[in-house]
């Protein structure tokens, strides 16, 4: 690389000097003005804007011969027609064209171009009928960044407060809705903070955009409370939910008409406590769907599937012409047909020339134990198909409540009392409900 001053006394009047000049990084390879891009997707076409640019370059010489290490060159181009490749990412390109006296050009590409002096403008994708606008403004890099006033981003949203020193609160809450990406305080979510220094409204925080980095959440020995509720949902000191706040909360909410569904393991519940009925079980139902094997299959009872209510049967006519059979489903207690038989029907299935149909089969309630059940179904004749077993089933639920006169009573999902424990401990048995040989039921 050769020595070389430039502005100096006796320099001559020599363009790739000049050129050096504005060759900073910081100050080339970007739109200045225009250069918008307007896409014609039916011909394809883009109209690319009359506007500025600057180029930046490795190298160009000077009159003398001098090799000039990076330099820019000011590009003005009037506004042109820029015919597109169809189905294709087109790559639209400034050439500032330093062979010719001013003559750069705008280019469509389908890659990006290795030419030193050009500049990607945008892209302009005929296979989706998009366009991407690029390299508008400048790229500054510096060791360091002295703001004499605010920071500003480009929607309005001020980054930095220069009179107040501080980045405003309303900034981190509209999260990466506006110029401040809630991403950006992904790194501090760690800092050490002295909490004495700092003063914080609860309608200054919105962590709605921000998500968390971890799956725990740890109060480190503090009580959790609802302000507006006026109760303690977590004692710390004792470690549980105070039941003589379950009350209030429930009042707060005005939630007395829907039953909660719980899981109860080794759990004791003062219920004088509870407004509203308590349910053990599992309500949601749940269906078995089978395709792959629709005429003969197992599936499991569980505690989501306590009770079998229908077995629905896709059944389909491919031939020209309409048909009738004899259709049959079995419900076995077991892994075949050997097991025992649970219930079973047979319905006569009359399917038009190349339709189908979809019918209930078993429309009772049927209890099922834990264990293995079959379903197996056969029909008189060969031309009908069967595609799809649909096995319905639901969970058991009970719910536990108390009457106007201090009675309790046990309730199946179908609303159905099983027994009720009055005031002096007295059962009166409701549907045929038995207790077990040996087990006495009383009231505390």
């Amino acid at each position: 690389m050769a020595d070389n001053v430039f502005p100096q006394t006796g320099d001559a009047n020599d363009a790739a000097q000049f050129a050096q000049l504005i060759g900073q990084n910081n100050l080339s390879n970007f739109v200045e003005k225009g250069l918008r891009l307007t896409p014609d997707y039916s011909v394809p076409e883009v109209s690319v804007g009359s506007g500025v640019c600057f180029i930046h370059t490795g190298t160009s010489s000077s009159s003398s011969g001098t090799t000039i290490e990076e330099t820019g060159y000011a590009v003005q181009t009037s506004s042109r027609i820029v015919s597109l490749s169809t189905s294709s990412v087109n790559y639209i390109y400034v050439h500032a064209n330093l062979s010719e006296q001013n003559a750069p050009t705008v280019e469509a590409h389908t890659s990006h171009q290795s030419d030193d002096a050009a500049l990607h403008i945008g892209t302009v994708d005929t296979s989706n009928d998009t366009s991407t606008e690029l390299n508008r403004y400048p790229t500054l890099e510096g060791e360091s960044l002295t703001v004499q006033k605010d920071i500003t981003a480009t929607d309005g949203t001020t980054i930095w407060d220069s009179s107040n020193e501080y980045v405003p609160q309303s900034s981190i809450q509209q999260g990466h809705n506006s110029g401040l990406d809630a991403d950006l305080l992904d790194g501090v979510e760690r800092a050490d903070i002295s909490w004495s220094d700092i003063s914080i409204s609860q309608s200054d925080i919105d962590l709605s955009n921000v998500g968390a980095a971890d799956t725990d959440f740890d109060i480190n020995g503090y009580d959790i409370s609802d302000g507006s509720a006026g109760v303690t949902i977590w004692d710390s000191s004792n470690q549980y939910i105070p039941s003589q706040q379950v009350e209030g909360l429930v009042g707060h909410y005005g939630d007395t008409t829907n039953p909660h569904e719980v899981t109860l393991e080794q759990a004791r519940i003062q219920n004088d406590r509870i407004d509203g009925p308590l349910i053990h079980g599992h309500d949601p139902a749940e269906t078995i769907t089978e395709t792959s094997s629709p005429k003969s299959f197992n599936f499991d009872a569980s505690t989501e599937r306590d009770i079998h209510q229908s077995t629905d049967v896709t059944i389909s006519n491919s031939s020209d012409s309409s048909v009738t059979e004899d259709i049959t489903v079995e419900l076995y207690d077991g892994s075949d047909t050997s097991g025992t038989l649970v219930t079973s029907q047979t319905q006569s299935i009359s399917v038009s020339a190349g339709g189908s149909t979809t019918t209930a089969f078993i429309v009772s309630d049927q209890l099922l134990d834990s264990g293995t059940y079959h379903i197996n179904i056969t029909q008189s004749g060969s031309t009908l198909s069967v595609d799809q077993t649909d096995e319905n089933t639901r969970g058991a639920t009970y719910t536990l409540g108390q009457t106007s006169t201090g009675q309790f009573y046990v309730r199946n999902q179908y609303g159905n009392d099983s027994f009720w424990v009055n005031p002096d401990g007295d059962v009166e048995m409701k549907q045929g409900f038995v207790l077990p040989v040996g087990t006495d039921m009383y009231a505390e």
